[in-house]
């Protein structure tokens, strides 16, 4: 019942695919944020669609800005993969979400999405002498890794009724079972509070989301950002692509309206700073062309930072910068 209540709560943003997993050029579709998945307590979560980026301009970018990216594919890591377990990164990891409730990172768990081929790999691993199981709050733990506690793992995994695989790993046996014990409803979730610190709801097209609800103001003591930090209470940032545009986002929820406003001015008062510093003007071209379409704005208590360039803009500045 466990397994089922889990697979099922992680699919319920999602219709399940339609027959077995593609391969090649028409890998599955973008993984949503397992928002149902997510104890209530959550205050800071990162997702990684892999697969959506590996289909976006962001990808075709990256490869064309670094000689390693541009080899990944026949590197000698990915091929070990491939040879030994049968795990190819490129085309069976789907997504990969971090999440936690500490504001230190200390109840960290990572959620891993794959295709079936890790089956196989996790087989091979259960032979290994460091790896045991044990069972915690009534749940099937795998333990990994040596007696030294600084240095093991935890995970739990399961399959999903669309035939991927998902494993949920932390440094203690309880970052594991928080997650399993919400997505299950036996523990308060995410999806059913009435004033959740953070929403992990990406908007359509985004292959990289990240979301901080965090005590800014002590985090950025000292820093350069200090001030900022007096009226940030939530960070989002989106990366992803639509409509043919790739986009970038930064959003700061404050307080009010009033913080917004005064947060938009720092933001202003730095930008026109680093201008009559003649600072921008020290930037390579293609990134002074990006920063002069960087969009900011306040709406709804929010100071958001945006920009939006044409697939084959974003491919441009990429070949540009990578002549420097």
């Amino acid at each position: 019942m466990l397994i089922t209540a889990l697979a099922a709560a992680w699919l319920a943003q999602a219709a399940p695919a339609a027959g077995p997993i593609p391969a090649g050029p028409q890998d599955p579709p973008a993984v949503p944020l397992p928002r149902r998945a997510l104890p209530a307590d959550t205050k800071f979560v990162l997702h990684f669609d892999a697969q959506a980026f590996l289909r976006s301009a962001w990808w075709e970018a990256a490869r064309s800005q670094s000689d390693v990216l541009a080899a990944l594919d026949g590197s000698e890591e990915l091929r070990a993969l491939r040879e030994q377990f049968g795990v190819d990164p490129l085309r069976d990891l789907l997504s990969i979400t971090v999440l936690g409730g500490d504001d230190r990172g200390g109840d960290a768990a990572v959620l891993v999405r794959t295709t079936d081929v890790a089956d196989g790999a996790l087989a091979t691993l259960r032979k290994l002498p460091v790896h045991s199981a044990l069972q915690h709050r009534g749940l099937e733990v795998e333990r990994w890794g040596p007696q030294d506690e600084s240095e093991t793992l935890y995970s739990a995994s399961f399959a999903t009724p669309n035939g991927d695989r998902v494993a949920i790993l932390g440094r203690a046996p309880e970052h594991v079972t928080r997650v399993v014990l919400a997505a299950d409803g036996v523990a308060p979730r995410l999806a059913d509070s009435q004033r959740p610190a953070v929403d992990a709801e990406p908007s359509a097209g985004t292959v990289l989301y990240l979301e901080l609800a965090l005590p800014f103001e002590r985090l950025l003591e000292d820093t350069p950002a200090a001030i900022a930090g007096q009226y940030a209470q939530r960070l989002t940032v989106e990366l992803g692509e639509r409509d043919g545009r790739a986009f970038f986002e930064a959003r700061v929820r404050t307080k009010d309206r009033g913080d917004a406003r005064k947060l938009a001015d720092l933001i202003s008062g730095a930008r026109a700073l680093a201008g009559n510093l003649g600072l921008i003007e020290q930037l390579p071209l293609p990134l002074q062309d990006l920063y002069d379409g960087l969009i900011a704005e306040v709406r709804d208590g929010e100071v958001r930072l945006g920009l939006a360039l044409p697939r084959k803009d974003l491919l441009y500045l990429a070949r540009e910068l990578q002549g420097l």
